[in-house]
């Protein structure tokens, strides 16, 4: 445990939680984005609700006529 308390301290263990954190957060929004696009709401609506850029989630829109 005090290794692990000592290890949080460090900048580059902050910075990967961090990026860590944020990579997880945007894999959230994704997967809610597949959701809504299959549901056929809106890119536009997704966006907003998401976080997303349209741009984006007319690439996951894409992926998954191709996947289909």
């Amino acid at each position: 445990r005090k290794v692990l308390g000592e290890l949080a301290k460090t900048e580059s263990f902050k910075k990967a939680f961090v990026k860590g954190y944020r990579e997880g957060r945007e894999e959230v929004q994704r997967d809610i984005s597949k959701k809504l696009i299959d549901e056929g709401m809106d890119v536009s609506i997704i966006s907003r609700v998401t976080g997303l850029s349209v741009e984006e989630i007319k690439n996951l829109k894409l992926s998954i006529i191709k996947s289909k």
